[in-house]
């Protein structure tokens, strides 16, 4: 092996390390059980607005904790700029650079839940993907696999944290709402928006946590040991993917007799637009546009 490649390989090898140490310590510092993000989107801009509660417990006591969140950048003015954090119903001080959030909690103690609320806006540089699909129609994508949830939600963003998630997400009404977990309600805001509530039991890694936001035809394909399951597709092409997709029934029913029970509260079949195509995603699989 040339002496290039084995520098190589040593320098990827101790940022390997580096990053699982840096996990594993916030891991060990803090447990998230819970995220609830109200994010609102437009058709005038790709600026997201956003409010993020994370409920947490502390692990040990310390005098800071930090969170994944990627910040604004002076060149390309995309990333996260945060308004405020609160602790419970109290602000607390923070500093946000390197794609980080060290937070400085106030009174930590063991064993008791709090809850961090936290209010930003910004572009996303990437994991949630604002484009147009192939039809020329605005969407949204969530595409956050491996590590890209940070981009737009704060988070611990590695695939060995779970967390249960429900989303408020505010949207122009000529879109529909997709995401993981079941609808628990749909409320119209006004004349010109919707807000989806969408919640799940089952915790999740931040890599499957996403939302679909499109004009969307969308079919009940039918119930599967008590899990609905539909399609949703752009509507110019629902004809061919209400057919396509149709067999999820089978499929869903042939795994759950074989294997084992399914563990989410649904199954869409999405036709999405995103930076690398499908994605298993949590109860939503998001599947490439062209499929």
């Amino acid at each position: 092996m040339k002496p290039s490649y084995k520098l190589l390989l040593l320098f990827l090898a101790i940022q390997s390390i580096g990053f699982a140490q840096d996990y594993k310590q916030r891991l060990h510092t803090i447990d998230i059980k819970h995220y609830n993000l109200s994010l609102a989107v437009n058709d005038s801009t790709d600026i997201i607005d956003a409010n993020m509660q994370i409920n947490l417990k502390f692990r040990r006591i310390v005098n800071e904790f930090q969170l994944d969140l990627v910040n604004k950048d002076t060149v390309s003015g995309k990333g996260m700029t945060i308004d405020s954090i609160y602790q419970n119903n109290v602000p607390v001080d923070f500093i946000h650079e390197n794609n980080k959030i060290t937070i400085k909690p106030k009174h930590p103690f063991l064993g008791i839940a709090y809850t961090y609320s936290i209010k930003y806006s910004g572009e996303p540089k990437d994991g949630l993907i604002i484009s147009a699909n192939k039809h020329g129609d605005r969407t949204f994508f969530g595409d956050n696999w491996p590590d890209r949830a940070h981009h737009w939600i704060p988070c611990i963003d590695h695939p060995s944290d779970k967390a249960t998630i429900e989303y408020h997400i505010t949207a122009p009404n000529h879109y529909q709402v997709i995401a993981n977990g079941h609808p628990a309600e749909k409320t119209n805001i006004n004349d010109y928006q919707d807000q989806y509530h969408w919640e799940t039991s089952v915790p999740l890694p931040t890599k499957v946590m996403v939302i679909g936001i499109a004009r969307f035809a969308v079919q009940e394909v039918g119930t599967i040991h008590n899990i609905p399951v539909s399609t949703w597709v752009y509507p110019q092409t629902k004809e061919q993917g209400f057919t396509d997709f149709a067999i999820a029934n089978n499929i869903l029913d042939f795994f759950i007799e074989k294997i084992g029970d399914y563990p989410y509260a649904k199954l869409a079949n999405v036709q999405s637009t995103t930076r690398y195509g499908g994605m298993e995603n949590a109860g939503n699989i998001f599947y490439f546009e062209n499929s």
